[in-house]
C-alpha cells in the first residue's frame, strides 16, 4: 500500500491523472478493446534466419502466452470486433505470412492440441509449384486437408499471387519500376496490384469454398495507393508489420502487428513487447507534462529561464512560451486551444493540443503511464 501511495503521488506530481485507468477487473485483465496480432513465418530445428524459430521456441511462447490468459481468437472473431463488435480481453490473433509447409508439418499440429486459431497468409503462385523456392511451400491439397476440419479455426488468407518479390529492395507492391528497369505508369501499376490481388484471391476461394477478404502486405510494404488498390480488389482487411496492437480505430487496409517468429523473442520478451504496445483508447486527459511527454515520444524538449520553450522531433523544430496558445513551426503559427502553463516551474500543454502542433497522432501506454507515437493510420470516417 505505501509503494502505490508512493506511484501515485509521483504522478500526481508530474501532472498525469491515473483516474481514466483505475479499473475494477480481473488483475487477469492486463488490456482490452484491442488486439495483440502475431506475426510469424517459418519454423525449423535447422534452418537459420531472421524470420525462423524453432518448433520448442514457438510452442513455449503460445503456452506462456496461454498461461498469462491471454485469450486466443479467430479471424472472424477479429473481423467482428473490427467492425464495432466486442472481443475478449487479452485478445491474441496468431497470423503466418507466406504458407511454407512447416505450418502444415509443426505449426498446425501444435495449433491443433492447444486449441488455438491461427491464419495463414498465402503466396499462391506456389500452390501449384511448392517446391518451387529454397523453402517448400503447402500445397492446395494440404490447405484443403486441413480446411476439412473446420473445428481448429485455421483460415488461409492472401500474400498475393506474383508480387512477393523486390526490385532494388523495394516491394514490387508499392514499386512502378519493371524488372528491365523501366517505369510503369499509373495505370499499368493500378493494373498490375488489381490483377495480382484478383488471382490471389480466386485460386484461394477455389481451395477455401468461399469468399476470401484479407490480405498480408508483402515484406510489410504499403503506401496509401497500393493499400487502396488492393481494398479495389476486394479486399476489405490489409496487415502490415508496423509493432503496434490493433485496435477497430485504425484503418482496416493497415492493421499492425507484432513480431513473435524472431528466434531472439523468448516468450517472457514477447509478453513484455505486447505490454509495451497497449494502448488507451480515449484516454482523458488535460495536462501533461510537457518535457517528459516530447522525451518519451522520441522528442526534445528545452525550457528557457526567460519562458521560452523549444522542442524538437523527427527533423522539426517548434517554439512557443510559458502563457502561449500559439506554438511556431519555422514561420508557421499553430493556435492551440490551452495556453502553455507551469506547474511547479515545469511546462504543462494540453494532450490534445500537442498532438495538434507535433501533427502526429500520440498514443497513451496505460500499463507503463507513457506516449508514444501512432504510427497506424486511423480508420477515415
Amino acid at each position: 500500500m505505501k509503494l502505490l501511495s508512493v506511484k501515485v503521488l509521483f504522478l500526481l506530481l508530474i501532472g498525469v491523472s491515473i483516474l481514466p485507468f483505475i479499473s475494477s477487473s480481473s488483475p487477469n485483465d492486463m488490456y482490452e478493446d484491442q488486439v495483440a496480432v502475431i506475426m510469424y513465418h517459418h519454423l525449423s530445428d535447422t534452418a537459420k534466419s531472421s524470420v525462423t524459430i524453432t518448433p520448442k521456441l514457438f510452442r513455449e511462447q503460445l503456452e506462456y502466452l496461454a498461461d498469462k490468459h491471454y485469450n486466443f481468437i479467430t479471424l472472424e472473431q477479429f473481423k467482428h470486433y473490427m467492425a464495432g463488435g466486442e472481443v475478449p480481453d487479452n485478445a491474441v490473433l496468431v497470423t503466418f505470412d507466406d504458407g511454407y509447409r512447416s505450418f502444415y508439418d509443426i505449426a498446425y499440429p501444435i495449433l491443433k492440441e492447444m486449441h488455438i486459431p491461427a491464419v495463414n497468409f498465402i503466396i499462391t503462385r506456389y500452390l501449384d509449384n511448392p517446391d518451387g523456392s529454397n523453402i517448400p511451400f503447402m500445397t492446395g491439397q494440404q490447405l484443403s486437408e486441413i480446411l476439412s476440419h473446420p473445428e481448429d479455426n485455421i483460415e488461409f488468407e492472401c500474400h498475393s499471387d506474383s508480387l512477393h518479390e523486390q526490385i532494388n529492395g523495394q516491394p514490387m507492391l508499392t514499386s512502378r519500376q519493371n524488372a528491365n528497369g523501366t517505369l510503369e505508369n499509373s495505370t499499368d501499376y493500378a493494373s498490375k496490384v488489381i490483377s495480382d490481388t484478383n488471382t490471389c484471391k480466386n485460386k484461394l476461394s477455389q481451395v477455401n469454398g468461399g469468399p476470401v477478404s484479407t490480405y498480408a502486405y508483402p515484406f510489410g510494404g504499403v503506401d496509401p495507393n497500393a493499400a487502396a488498390l488492393v481494398h479495389q480488389a476486394g479486399i476489405e482487411y490489409g496487415f502490415t508489420t508496423v509493432s503496434e496492437m490493433a485496435t477497430r480505430n485504425d484503418d482496416p487496409m493497415q492493421i499492425p502487428r507484432i513480431t513473435g517468429g524472431n528466434p531472439s523473442i523468448t516468450p517472457e520478451e514477447l509478453h513484455r513487447t505486447i505490454m509495451r504496445k497497449v494502448v488507451s483508447l480515449d484516454p482523458a486527459f488535460g495536462y501533461i507534462p510537457f518535457r517528459e511527454s516530447v522525451g518519451q515520444i522520441g522528442g526534445t524538449m528545452i525550457q528557457d529561464h526567460d519562458g521560452t520553450i523549444n522542442f524538437y522531433y523527427n527533423g522539426n523544430h517548434w517554439t512557443t512560451r510559458k502563457g502561449s496558445s500559439v506554438v511556431m513551426l519555422g514561420d508557421q503559427p499553430i493556435d492551440l486551444d490551452s495556453p502553455i502553463t507551469l506547474k511547479r516551474r515545469h511546462a504543462q500543454i494540453q494532450f490534445n493540443d500537442l498532438q495538434k502542433a507535433m501533427g502526429i497522432p500520440i498514443a497513451f501506454n496505460p500499463i507503463s503511464k507513457t506516449f508514444s507515437e501512432r504510427l497506424t493510420p486511423v480508420k477515415q470516417q
